[in-house]
């Protein structure tokens, strides 16, 4: 709640969704969330995983073999209502944040939308096909060349044109779509680090 206030401080309303720290949800968490006003949440593909009793199986160009129940929210069922909840891409979110620094703005443009066209590809239902890139805490950017603004400004100019991929935040998913329930009991409590909380 505090949290809540002091983005509503800055920004002039209160922040739709939350990455919660490290990405770490749990039944209680999520129903905390739900109840304080929270519309989403995210988390890392890990815990979907988990939740599913699955693995996310890649090829060697590194896309899921099955992203039919990957790349989509699922709405949490909690005492105080449902909570969508998103699930990122592990790999593509950690070639921004660790990898793609060390190379060539252009280069590290081409290879993620080659990604994340191969993705989409392979998506069954290309409506309903959402690719979640969050980057956990850490700032990425100092470590690329004037902190990120040529890998960016052509990461967004070349998505912005794309003809087949699309530009959305969670809150314009959700006001589109409606994710399928995953009812509390089948999450897992975890973070994005091996799905639970060993590191700390």
């Amino acid at each position: 709640e505090r949290g809540r206030g002091v983005f509503h401080d800055l920004f002039g309303a209160n922040p739709a969704g939350l990455w919660p720290s490290e990405g770490s949800i749990s039944p209680a968490a999520l129903e905390m969330a739900s109840s304080t006003g929270f519309r989403w949440a995210a988390t890392d593909e890990i815990l979907l995983a988990r939740a599913l009793g699955k693995s996310v199986r890649r090829d060697p160009e590194g896309i899921p073999i099955e992203p039919d129940w990957f790349y989509r929210p699922y709405a949490a069922v909690t005492k105080s209502g449902s909570i969508p909840v998103f699930f990122r891409d592990h790999r593509l979110s950690d070639l921004i944040g660790f990898t793609y620094s060390n190379w060539r703005a252009e280069d590290a443009v081409a290879n993620l939308v080659g990604h994340m066209e191969n993705i989409a590809a392979v998506c069954p239902d290309r409506d309903n096909c959402l690719i979640t890139i969050i980057l956990d805490g850490e700032n990425a950017w100092e470590y690329y060349p004037e902190n990120g603004y040529h890998f960016l400004r052509q990461l967004y100019t070349r998505l912005a044109e794309h003809p087949q991929l699309r530009l959305t935040t969670m809150e314009q998913f959700l006001t589109e779509k409606s994710p399928e329930p995953a009812h509390a009991e089948k999450l897992v409590a975890g973070s994005w680090v091996y799905g639970t909380f060993s590191t700390w």
